[in-house]
């Protein structure tokens, strides 16, 4: 499936577990304001998709005050639409497999397939603890219509090693710059990847089972074409 340039959607996914990891709510807040601060093309439209880890809907808030820091940004459901130039912000909580669990693979299939359904033309992953800078979701879209790539991922810069004691992870920012190369874990954060439609589409979801670390690795297996990293360092 061809994608022309720019693509008309992208989904910018945040994936988060405040029901497990609650302390984790701050960093969410800011993570889905960045996500709809970004600033794309006008033919492209922006959506920000937020999958949090169960049926209680603990991050819900912080979500809620995200998007009341953003103007453009609106709060919709699952099938409603916002007005053109507006963001719009939905919020699934995901239930549990099986298992009891719900463990990132789980979260990252659901949003490829949301995105299928809703025809988005890009889709761009990102954890609760990241930080992007408002240019770098286009600097990455960029990279793609100048490569002919099928995926983008970009270097992470760790800001500060929050208290282990706390239960945190690393925070990260993904700023803006320029440069490129081939994809390497030594270049590119594969958890940073923007991946065009026609990367996800004709690949299987991964069967259960499989550890979440190297998952987006292998998806980026199955691109076609090149995958880039862009230096993103200040």
């Amino acid at each position: 499936m061809a994608v022309d340039f720019p693509p008309r959607r992208l989904t910018v996914v945040v994936l988060t577990a405040t029901r497990r990891r609650p302390e984790r709510a701050p960093l969410l807040e800011r993570a889905v304001r960045a996500a709809a601060a970004q600033r794309v093309s006008s033919a492209t439209a922006l959506e920000v998709l937020v999958l949090d880890d169960g049926p209680d809907a603990a991050g819900w808030p912080y979500v809620r005050a995200a998007v009341c820091g953003v103007d453009r940004a609106r709060l919709c459901g699952a099938d409603s639409a916002v007005a053109e130039g507006h963001v719009a912000v939905r919020y699934v909580a995901v239930p549990p497999d099986a298992t009891g669990r719900v463990c990132l693979r789980l979260k990252r299939n659901l949003a490829l397939e949301l995105c299928s359904l809703s025809g988005t033309d890009a889709i761009l992953f990102c954890d609760d603890d990241d930080w992007r800078s408002a240019d770098a979701a286009q600097a990455q879209l960029d990279a793609l219509a100048r490569t002919g790539a099928d995926a983008c991922s970009v270097q992470v810069r760790c800001v500060c090693e929050l208290s282990a004691s706390r239960g945190c992870a690393s925070y990260f920012e993904m700023p803006a710059a320029g440069g490129g190369g081939v994809f390497s874990a030594e270049l590119g954060n594969p958890g940073t990847a923007l991946l065009l439609r026609k990367t996800w589409a004709p690949g299987s979801d991964d069967p259960p089972g499989f550890p979440d670390t190297p998952y987006e690795a292998r998806r980026l297996a199955c691109a076609s074409l090149a995958v880039v990293a862009e230096d993103r360092r200040l």
